[in-house]
């Protein structure tokens, strides 16, 4: 009666009904995302054995198994939340909990078969201090390790790209200097308990502590070569970033300007340098070109991040290694050529005439756009034994050159020139680079650029609509503060006047409201 019927040149003929998967011939997940045959060996299948170890093989009943400890941890910090206030001391078992989620084994985590190289094993005993213990009495070293390693495979960059662990080259410096302790803390805390009460007073007293030291340092000492601050004041840019409060732009601006003034000098010196240092130049560097844009007060000349990737690019050619992304975790995925370009048309994008000089320099960034190609990725390519980037970071070098080429293109438009373009081509490929970014449900600092910049040329509902559906996507990453200063600025690109004209590009001239948006 309830037999299954196929349709047939013959009419319909019954057909037995396919037998019901029992889990055990199911392919992993690699093998299913790739739609690739799997041979169904456990643990490892054949193709990711033979990947040189760029695909984890993952089951489905381990992926469910990670499901479940990871709501299960969810539901206690909502116990602790509950339980928590402002005027309660808190319980060395609330700290568990965290330590429970962001273990260096965490089970969030994509790669927990090959762990980031965190050298804790054999580390000296060490014991915080004072300063941070007076906020935090129950924060104990590991406690402090574990939040700390979370923070930099979920926020600062991801594991499965880059390995070394930052917070051990960062904590002899961090134990001699409490206010990069401090900060350090803060983001942690603030970055991986948002929504909990009582641990975002505690990621605010450390940020406040951190923000009252380097201003004591800058103070006594008028120095400014000093590492850990540095350091310092790049954790402290990144904490505003994840905050919602309107003065918040006010305070990230001004330690962005800070970094400035503190990295003017290291930008200039070819000196030898660790890696770390290296990596904090590339942090700067990183924050300065995606918020460049939004700085219309400053005073950076033209050449600044081409003379800063120049002194990385010749740090890590003394160490051994090179800018890809490998190496580099925040402008090694388009190389210092692209960051370099992104600067240069945020910088023009500032004046509000151009001269004969501005006009060659448009001409040189055009030019040097045109011969720009992306990377290849190892997913297609034929080779195997290249290292090559993973296709989501040549995605996003994409979506960077589209939005690059989008503000090149309408900067002679201040002129009288208008260019004739077709900014609907340079929503829709963006757009669609971005859609296959977001299917890898990782997303770093960098992904929002591209978006806002090409987001101010989109007039359609649908594709303004589509926009929209993409923010929530950097909430992890960014936090709900550069997300809802990313919605302010492109719901004021998108207002049309009384003659039916949107805003669109010419919110790039408008100091009021680039001084509010920063990441």
């Amino acid at each position: 009666m309830f037999a299954n019927f196929s349709s047939t040149s013959e009419g319909l003929v019954e057909s037995k009904p396919r037998p019901k998967p029992n889990g055990l011939n199911l392919s992993c997940l690699p093998c299913r995302r790739k739609k690739k045959r799997c041979d169904a060996a456990r643990p490892t299948c054949g193709r990711c054995r033979n990947s040189y170890g760029r695909d984890i093989c993952v089951w489905s009943d381990e992926k469910r198994n990670r499901s479940r400890q990871s709501r299960e941890i969810k539901a206690d910090q909502r116990h602790m939340q509950s339980d928590s206030s402002p005027s309660t001391t808190p319980q060395s078992s609330s700290w568990e909990v965290v330590k429970s989620d962001t273990s260096t084994n965490s089970i969030t985590s994509p790669v927990a078969d090959c762990p980031m190289d965190l050298r804790f094993h054999g580390f000296c005993p060490w014991t915080i201090p004072d300063a941070v213990t007076n906020i935090s009495p129950d924060l104990s070293p590991q406690m402090f390790l574990n939040i700390s390693t979370t923070f930099q495979r979920r926020i600062l960059c991801l594991d499965i790209d880059f390995k070394d662990s930052i917070i051990m080259d960062s904590l002899p410096l961090a134990l001699d200097h409490p206010p990069l302790l401090h900060a350090w803390v803060a983001c942690s805390v603030i970055a991986l308990s948002r929504s909990m009460p009582y641990w975002y007073e505690k990621a605010i007293k450390h940020y406040d502590s951190a923000v009252s030291g380097l201003s004591r340092a800058l103070q006594a000492q008028n120095e400014t070569g000093d590492k850990w601050k540095r350091e310092t004041v790049i954790l402290l840019h990144l904490f505003e970033g994840f905050q919602s409060r309107r003065d918040e732009s006010a305070l990230g601006k001004a330690h962005l300007r800070g970094a400035h003034e503190l990295f003017n000098p290291r930008v200039k010196d070819k000196s030898p340098m660790s890696y770390h240092e290296a990596l904090v130049l590339e942090g700067y560097i990183m924050h300065t070109t995606n918020n460049y844009l939004f700085q219309p007060d400053s005073q950076l000349p033209l050449d600044h991040i081409t003379k800063a990737a120049e002194t990385l690019v010749s740090a890590l050619e003394q160490l051994g290694l090179s800018c890809n992304w490998r190496h580099s975790p925040w402008i090694g995925f388009g190389g210092p050529e692209l960051a370099d370009l992104v600067f240069r048309v945020s910088w023009l994008a500032h004046k509000t005439s151009l001269n004969t000089d501005d006009r060659q320099q448009v001409e040189n960034i055009i030019t040097r756009l045109s011969s720009w190609t992306a990377p290849a990725c190892f997913e297609e390519s034929l080779t195997t034994h290249l290292d090559l980037p993973p296709k989501r970071l040549v995605l996003l070098a994409k979506a960077y050159w589209c939005a690059c080429s989008y503000l090149t293109t309408h900067l002679s438009h201040h002129d009288g020139n208008p260019v004739v373009s077709d900014d609907t081509a340079f929503v829709t490929e963006t757009l669609e680079l971005l859609d296959q970014l977001t299917e890898y449900e990782q997303t770093i600092n960098n992904h929002l650029w591209p978006l806002i910049v090409v987001g101010t040329a989109a007039t359609s509902l649908e594709s303004q609509e589509h926009i929209r559906s993409l923010l929530p996507q950097f909430n992890q990453a960014l936090g709900p503060g550069s997300v809802k200063r990313a919605e302010r600025f492109l719901e004021l690109a998108w207002r049309v006047d009384h003659n039916g004209e949107m805003y669109g590009r010419k919110i790039f001239k408008d100091r009021d409201a680039l001084y509010q948006m920063f990441f």
